[in-house]
């Protein structure tokens, strides 16, 4: 056992090395919408937040029994549908599928001689599968996903795979959680060039002692000397209720100085929950820093 615990130890630290090579760039635009209502209410926020229809999220969190199913529209007609399940295994593990289609719409195609060729359609299809296991007896839960992506954009078929790998440690004296993940790990199988660039991203999940709160903060490398930061908050209102906040150092990179309250608000999410244990609701709504609206709600059923 202490050879297994060693061998693992020393392949997070082979991860995390080659990690401070990873920078996240301008990938393709599917992999990073918002997958679920509660991201979009903490503005991105909440890697270390289970959530069955999310696939942006540390693979190693996910636990439970629940389904849920989901839809955000997005501005210009842009519509999200996303469904999941969460269901436990052998051995302390727990498995995930889940399913999340984006319509970008319907266009009007036309030839080089601004001649109407006919109406096509345009999406994405990510299609995932996700196991978590806790290591050992050690409060250190280690998980991974994979996803098969299936684009659309007119005459034009894209296909490829990511893969994601995280761990994370519960330190239950302090209410908190440490993680860390590595994202989109990608290969495009299809004849069109498109960009697939890997995240690292360190997390950490904290419930407040003297206030009714669990606070997230997800860190994400960009460059040599620049990060973005997710800053998220889940308030419990009451036994049933709960209100989500969150934003992040986007607002800055998307504040176009529209006006006042749009530079302020921008790029924040907000949101509530509705938990009765059997049932599951949460709307959200998130602005960007130009002022467009983003809104979705999800329903859910833990077993």
């Amino acid at each position: 056992m202490i050879s297994s615990i060693y061998k693992i130890c020393l392949l997070f630290v082979n991860l995390l090395l080659y990690s401070t090579f990873l920078f996240s760039e301008t990938s393709f635009p599917g992999i990073n919408i918002f997958p679920s209502p509660v991201k979009l209410s903490m503005g991105g926020a909440g890697f270390l937040k289970a959530s069955p229809s999310s696939f942006n999220l540390n693979p190693s969190v996910n636990k439970g029994k629940i389904f849920s199913a989901s839809i955000i529209r997005y501005p210009a007609s842009i519509i999200s549908q996303n469904a999941g399940f969460i269901f436990p295994m052998k051995n302390n593990g727990f498995g995930g599928l889940s399913i999340n289609y984006v319509s970008y719409g319907t266009f009007q195609g036309f030839d080089e001689d601004a001649q109407a060729t006919g109406s096509f359609n345009s999406s994405d299809t990510r299609i995932s599968a996700a196991h978590s296991k806790r290591l050992f007896k050690l409060p250190i839960m280690v998980g991974i996903s994979s996803s098969i992506h299936l684009s659309n954009y007119n005459n034009h078929d894209i296909i490829f795979f990511t893969l994601n790998g995280g761990v994370h440690l519960k330190v239950d004296r302090y209410g908190t959680l440490m993680g860390m993940s590595i994202n989109d790990l990608g290969k495009n199988i299809s004849n069109i060039q498109i960009d697939l660039s890997p995240r690292i991203i360190y997390s950490v999940a904290k419930e407040l002692k003297h206030l009714p709160l669990t606070f997230y903060m997800d860190i994400i490398p960009e460059n040599k000397s620049s990060y973005a930061m997710y800053l998220g908050g889940e308030f419990a209102i009451s036994d049933n209720f709960e209100f989500l906040l969150g934003t992040s150092t986007r607002k800055f990179d998307q504040n176009i100085e529209k006006d006042f309250f749009t530079s302020i608000i921008g790029s924040t999410g907000m949101g509530f929950g509705y938990d009765a244990k059997a049932t599951i609701i949460n709307y959200g709504v998130f602005m960007y820093g130009t002022g467009s609206l983003i809104h979705g709600i999800e329903i859910g059923i833990s077993f």
